[in-house]
């Protein structure tokens, strides 16, 4: 006699081991007498979640794919395989109660009406998850929650209609949607609907199946009588997967299917994301911005107490000069301290902010050169640099102390890039001298390493860069011999974490001496391609388009005597000035992407072709990073002069 089964748990899992096991670890404490299976589809996970988990639980069906799919094709994978009256499709990364199966299954079955039916979903602070139920994005509702109108006015349900905040979350009622990470269905309902769409890889599909769902005429319920625990983001986080790129990609692929007639909608949604965009921009600097408006104040305070101090009075210059003087000492002094690198590289530091001065004093010295009407105030300059550089001075002391007070009381993040006895060993003996640091997690450079211990594995390497921005590690280990250099060099050069320090270590000695070496110099193990610098890209980028200019207007005449192998022609020229090529940068390399620089006309690879020399994919490779990390504005200007005089 068959078993009949009453629920087919699926689960896409992707780097997450650990909430994985905590999830599953849930399912088999509920308190029910159903029955159920549970498929868990890995998508191609680098932290041994099957081989880990599968002799813990044997009665669980794993299904391990050789790529990521995406979560609506892997759930997908699941649905063919699954047995159950009910589905439940459900993140890794949550926690369910002990009722929530039996109270989620008698819901559904006293409606019948009811095909898609969501819980209570809490944040893991124990605040209301709002994407657990929603309306649709309509172009009305997207405007709403992507312009702020929603967070302004929660209760007004004119403006709330996406995530239903005029709603009572303790009540149970129909809405549009409810999240992916948990919905419990009618199989036979979403096999007649083939499952998600897999046009959809990342975000949408939840919203898309439950659209056709209604178009069919069936009731979808938020029921809120059961609660899980939603650990958001941890799959995000653990991937290699750009988070943004797949919304704006999951929202244009439902506009075209659901909404093609409203040609504005992907308008606002565009204008919605740059908006985003442009605002974590900002909150990843906003130390650093913070830094800008006081250093502008500070600096026009100097100005006005210099002058006080020499004339006996705050405004001393002509009428003329005001407010253009401090225009000008707030835009020169801005742009000084940006190219010493004082802003967007690193903390602000006493000795940056004193050459930035001096830069500041030698510019504007110039200036009065220039312009004798306003060369009324060359001892009030001095002055005030000197001024500035005891107020700047204390400014920086005070951010530092503060700095290190509030990183004290701080856990202090380690992870380790690597799995081995030693690194395992280095790890221990790391947490067993230091109780306040936080040990994340080792990063499996070995593929086929199989984790016979509980330690927690972030994931592959393809995953350092988002792993390394969303936990912000203090210290990165390197503690694996088998990278070789240049897979070293792009790991490291790849990280965007600007206090992060890194050390090179096979052992829990070496790393105390590499420590050591750093403390008594003073020196930070920081590891960027040199040409990501803000000052570099800048200036980088004001030649490119000052050299584009002058070719193509003045240079037209003698672009003939210079064009050898016509490599200078008058589109790449354009390309150049609009940004898209650069006059000396990378060379063009197939199946490469290269998240920093540009390709360029002129390359340090490509001047190998004068030679008749042919350099293969690897060399390109090495040369193209070794210009990466080397670059300045003295190799461009030697590639261009050898270019320019190479005897053919």
């Amino acid at each position: 006699m068959l078993t009949t089964i009453d629920i087919s748990i699926i689960i896409v899992n992707y780097n997450v081991k650990d909430f994985l096991n905590k999830c599953l670890e849930s399912i088999f404490k509920s308190q029910t007498k159903l029955k159920f299976e549970v498929i868990v589809v890995d998508n191609f996970s680098q932290d041994n979640s099957v081989e880990y988990l599968t002799p813990i639980y044997p009665d669980v069906n794993f299904i391990k794919l050789n790529s990521n799919l995406g979560f609506g094709k892997a759930n997908n994978i699941g649905l063919e395989s699954s047995k159950g009256k009910y589905l439940l499709f459900l993140n890794p990364d949550t926690l369910i109660s002990v009722d929530t199966l039996q109270k989620q299954f008698d819901f559904m079955q006293k409606n019948a009406s009811i095909v898609i039916s969501g819980c209570k979903v809490l944040n893991d602070d124990s605040t209301f998850q709002l994407a657990c139920r929603r309306g649709f994005p309509t172009p009305w509702n997207s405007f709403c929650k992507l312009f702020g109108l929603q967070d302004t006015f929660p209760s007004l349900k004119i403006f709330s209609g996406y995530n239903l905040t005029y709603k009572d979350i303790n009540k149970t009622y129909p809405v549009d949607s409810v999240i992916g990470a948990f919905m419990f269905c009618q199989t036979d309902l979403i096999k007649q609907l083939a499952g998600f769409d897999e046009d959809f890889f990342m975000y949408g599909e939840d919203i898309d199946l439950c659209l056709r769902a209604k178009k069919l005429g069936y009731e979808i319920y938020y029921f809120h009588e059961t609660t899980i625990v939603h650990f958001k983001g941890e799959s995000t986080k653990r991937s290699q997967i750009n988070e943004l790129k797949h919304f704006y990609d999951a929202m244009k692929i439902y506009v075209h299917k659901h909404h093609s007639e409203s040609s504005t909608f992907l308008l606002f949604l565009k204008l919605g994301i740059n908006l985003k965009r442009y605002l974590s921009l900002i909150q990843l600097h906003l130390a650093t911005f913070i830094f800008i408006v006081i250093d502008a104040i500070s600096i026009n305070a100097c100005l006005l107490l210099a002058t006080k101090l020499n004339k006996g009075n705050y405004f001393h210059f002509p009428d003329y000069a005001y407010p253009l003087v401090f225009f000008v000492l707030t835009l020169v002094n801005f742009l000084s301290f940006f190219f010493v690198g004082e802003y967007f590289e690193d903390k602000p530091k006493v000795g940056k902010s004193s050459i930035g001065l001096l830069g500041s004093f030698f510019v504007l010295t110039i200036l009065t050169y220039f312009f004798k009407d306003y060369a009324f105030g060359r001892g009030i300059l001095l002055l005030t640099i000197g001024i500035a550089m005891l107020v700047f001075a204390c400014s920086r002391l005070i951010f530092s102390f503060i700095f290190n007070r509030r990183q004290a009381k701080e856990k202090y993040k380690v992870a380790i890039v690597g799995i081995n006895a030693n690194s395992v060993n280095m790890g221990e003996k790391i947490l067993e001298h230091n109780k306040k640091i936080d040990l994340l997690g080792y990063f499996n450079v070995d593929s086929d390493y199989i984790d016979n211990q509980n330690i927690s594995i972030l994931g592959g390497l393809e995953n350092f860069k988002n792993i390394v921005h969303f936990y912000k590690p203090n210290e990165i280990i390197i503690a694996d011999r088998k990278l070789n250099q240049i897979d070293l060099l792009k790991l490291l050069s790849e990280q965007n974490a600007r206090h992060t320090k890194f050390h090179i270590a096979n052992s829990y000695e070496e790393l105390i001496t590499s420590q050591m070496i750093n403390k008594l110099t003073s020196e930070e193990t920081k590891y960027k391609y040199k040409i990501t610098i803000p000052r570099v890209l800048i200036g980088k980028r004001i030649i490119d388009i000052v050299f584009s200019f002058i070719l193509l207007t003045i240079g037209l005449p003698i672009l003939p005597f210079i064009n050898k192998g016509k490599m200078f022609t008058i589109n790449k020229l354009f390309r150049v000035f609009i940004g898209k090529l650069s006059i000396v940068g990378l060379s063009n390399l197939e199946n490469t992407n290269y998240d920093f620089g540009k390709y360029g006309i002129l390359s340090l690879a490509g001047m190998s072709k004068l030679d008749g020399i042919e350099f293969n994919s690897e060399n390109i490779f090495q040369v193209n990073e070794y210009y990466l990390n080397n670059y300045s504005l003295a190799l461009d200007l030697r590639i261009i002069f050898q270019y320019l005089f190479h005897k053919q």
